[in-house]
C-alpha cells in the first residue's frame, strides 16, 4: 500500500474538512503537517498540511473534492 499526496492547504482546519468530505465518499485519508511537522514548532494548524489518500484511491478521490461524483 502506497500512500499518495493528493494536494497541499494552506491550514488545518481545510485539510480536515477534505478529509471529511473523502470519509463520507467512503475513502480513507491521512493529514500531514508540512514543513517540519508538529514537533518543530509545537502544534501549529496554521502551516500548510497535506491530504494523502491510497495510490490507488487518488482518481476517485479528485473527483470527489472536484465535485464530479
Amino acid at each position: 500500500m502506497n500512500l499518495a499526496r493528493l494536494r497541499i492547504y494552506p491550514n488545518e482546519l481545510e485539510a480536515r474538512l477534505a478529509e471529511g468530505l473523502l470519509l463520507e465518499a467512503g475513502i480513507g485519508s491521512v493529514v500531514r503537517p508540512e514543513l517540519g511537522g508538529y514537533g518543530l514548532w509545537g502544534q501549529n494548524q496554521f502551516t500548510l498540511h497535506g491530504l494523502w489518500v491510497l495510490d490507488s484511491q487518488q482518481e476517485e478521490a479528485r473527483a470527489v473534492l472536484e465535485g464530479d461524483c
